[in-house]
């Protein structure tokens, strides 16, 4: 069975790139685009791993983190926030918030597939 992993990004082109890496490896992949409509698609679609950007439209990455670690039905899932915020700072707060993993942009793929296998 395919790993089903959540890629919660508004950047298409990066939505693309990803999607397409992990279907080649043979992950199942879903994709989000806006934080207003994560939320119900982590509860619809029980993800094994979401992948998780902290700037999103509507709703900030940051607060879909801790919804989803206040959730019953997901607060297990392991998150790796893939985000531009990378100073020191924010890898903290998105750790403490409840992060698993977290990974600044720009990143080489192969690094993301290792912490993704790693958490799965």
């Amino acid at each position: 069975m395919k790993p089903k992993v959540l890629l919660v990004e508004d950047d298409k082109d990066l939505q693309g790139i990803i999607s397409y890496n992990f279907s080649k490896e043979g992950f199942e992949i879903g994709t989000c685009s806006d934080g207003e409509l994560a939320m119900e698609t982590v509860i619809n679609e029980n993800p094994d791993l979401i992948i998780l950007d902290w700037m999103l439209p509507n709703i900030s990455g940051v607060e879909i983190l801790r919804q989803i670690r206040t959730n019953k039905k997901c607060k297990t899932t392991p998150v790796i926030m893939l985000t531009a915020m990378g100073e020191d700072k924010d890898k903290i707060d998105g750790l403490k918030i409840g992060a698993d993993d977290y990974l600044s942009k720009p990143f080489e793929p192969e690094e993301l597939f290792l912490r993704i296998k790693k958490l799965l």
